[in-house]
């Protein structure tokens, strides 16, 4: 899919007319390093045919999860090696880079951005997300859900005092790092300039383009703001790798101190923004001197700017209250306010795992939040930005072949899940991969935590919702759509909602037509009337996010 964007950016000019550009948008990739070559104190995990540690998170434990655990380890890979066949040279990466940023999780990154800097010349630039830098500090960690060779579930962990089995293991490469020691794994990607890049800056150092000398260091203690007397770090930057292409890489982590070593993570939704005004005030600067200059600038970072919704927010409020659906995760109306009034016009976030794209104007201001898809959820996806004079052309390239997917299917098969995931182990490729994982979840999770309310008994009971349509809508409906009115369960309808949630297009494409027809046939019935049912409001936001 592609989408176009003819005079986005005011602010452009032809700085950029010899060659188009191509930049990659990646985002959630949650890498988990699932072969480890020495590691004496696994030796559960050890395969002696493939003279590897196996280090497998359970099938159990990724199926009750939002995200896959391991086999997004090959789709990373994957996309990166699709991205240099298509000869994109720039990626950006934003956040959740690793599954909670353990030591052995972030070597796992340096080393496969570095060997894809050095075999096709690519050059990487990432922020951190949530699941990278839990804590300010470095924190002992572990998972209670590893996958022995017999079929075991285990726990590992960092250290002894989180042990919780006799048969758990320590694995010191578990703990989980803070922004210090984080550092150095990730410095090359973004966090320091390059001596090609034509200008380098954060929001600690004067703006002082004209004077920009090559080799400057930008010193990790000098990157930090305080709050509430509590200094944090901030991995915030400005590049111009390409002459007259700025790209901004936002660290939009926010932290509050539980103690003299935790620290609560607050980032959802930007919701205490006023704490970094700072922020704010130096991404207009960066706005307003791109603009001087001529510069074409693109923003990224983990968090939505704006609603990621389709406008369905409100609606989604009134019928499911602000603890379900992720709704907490939503900006307010006023920081959404507060980031346009930045200037900013184009921003790539990651952090939902869906596939959705918003504009909020004000004035003559416009603002456009581009969700970038996870690589470990459905639809895996990523972003491709061609820049070339004016124009700025967006692709949405669904990864569907990944080499290796299945890898690791017949580990699996020991672990005793009593053929509760078979459709899943029955995929034929990655993308079918994790539509079917979707579909677990929203039977087995999303149908319990989101729609637990007993108010959902009665659709939940029902053999069929045709009999909360009006009759005469039944009588007029195709062959094709009534038989599906009368075979819609709600444990469809739910699946059906989560593919339109997450995938938009991508998921909409998943459903029968037949049935996108009958929600739009009753859509349309649901509109005449004067009192609607929690069902019918369901109906409407369903349609509302095709």
């Amino acid at each position: 899919m592609r989408k176009k964007i003819y005079g986005l950016f005011l602010l452009w000019t032809t700085c950029i007319t010899a060659q188009e550009v191509k930049i990659g948008v990646v985002s959630d990739p949650h890498l988990h390093q699932i072969y480890l070559k020495e590691a004496t104190t696994l030796a559960p995990f050890y395969n002696k045919e493939t003279k590897t540690f196996e280090f497998v998170r359970s099938l159990s434990g990724q199926m009750a999860s939002t995200r896959l655990f391991n086999e997004n380890y090959f789709a990373f890979r994957q996309a990166l090696t699709d991205l240099a066949a298509q000869d994109v040279r720039l990626v950006l990466i934003s956040g959740d880079y690793t599954d909670d940023g353990q030591a052995l999780n972030l070597k796992a990154t340096q080393e496969l951005l570095t060997e894809f800097e050095q075999r096709y010349g690519m050059r990487f630039l990432l922020t951190n997300g949530n699941h990278e830098a839990v804590n300010q500090l470095d924190r002992e960690s572990g998972k209670s859900d590893f996958l022995t060779q017999k079929g075991a579930v285990i726990g590992v962990y960092s250290a002894e005092h989180l042990v919780k089995k006799k048969e758990d293991l320590l694995y010191p490469e578990m703990r989980e790092l803070g922004y210090e020691s984080m550092y150095p794994f990730i410095q090359n990607f973004g966090l320091q300039p390059r001596e090609t890049d034509l200008f380098y800056t954060t929001p600690f150092q004067p703006f002082a383009y004209e004077s920009y000398k090559k080799g400057q260091e930008f010193r990790l203690t000098d990157r930090k703001y305080e709050s509430q007397g509590v200094a944090y770090f901030d991995f915030t930057y400005l590049v111009e790798p390409l002459d007259g292409v700025w790209i901004l890489a936002i660290d939009g982590n926010m932290y509050q101190q539980v103690n003299e070593t935790t620290y609560k993570n607050k980032s959802d939704g930007y919701h205490q923004i006023e704490e970094r005004m700072y922020l704010l005030h130096w991404i207009k600067t960066v706005v307003n001197e791109a603009k001087l200059r001529g510069k074409k600038l693109l923003a990224f970072g983990h968090y939505p700017l704006l609603d990621f919704n389709a406008n369905q927010t409100t609606a989604l409020l009134d019928v499911l209250g602000k603890n379900q659906f992720q709704l907490h995760r939503v900006p307010t109306s006023e920081t959404q306010l507060r980031w346009l009034e930045t200037g900013l016009s184009l921003h790539f976030a990651g952090h939902m795992h869906i596939h959705q794209e918003t504009v909020k104007k004000h004035g003559d201001l416009e603002l456009k939040n581009i969700q970038v898809p996870s690589l470990a959820a459905f639809p895996p996806a990523y972003k491709i930005v061609e820049i070339e004079e004016e124009d700025i052309d967006i692709q949405t390239v669904e990864l569907k072949e990944v080499q290796h997917f299945d890898a690791l299917f017949s580990l699996y098969q020991k672990e005793n899940t009593q053929g509760k995931y078979d459709e899943f182990l029955q995929a034929k490729n990655y993308y079918a991969l994790t539509k079917s994982h979707l579909k677990y979840l929203s039977e087995h999770r999303f149908y319990h935590s989101d729609f637990g309310d007993v108010k959902w008994t009665v659709y939940k009971e029902a053999t069929s919702l045709d009999a909360f349509m009006p009759p005469e809508m039944l009588a007029s409906l195709t062959k094709a759509s009534l038989r599906e009115a009368q075979r819609l369960d709600f444990k469809t309808l739910l699946f059906d909602l989560y593919l339109l949630r997450n995938g938009s297009d991508i998921g909409r494409k998943e459903i029968d037509p037949a049935r996108i027809e009958l929600y739009v046939i009753w859509n349309q019935w649901i509109t005449k009337q004067e009192e609607r049912s929690d069902l019918d409001k369901l109906i409407e936001i369903m349609v509302g996010f095709f």
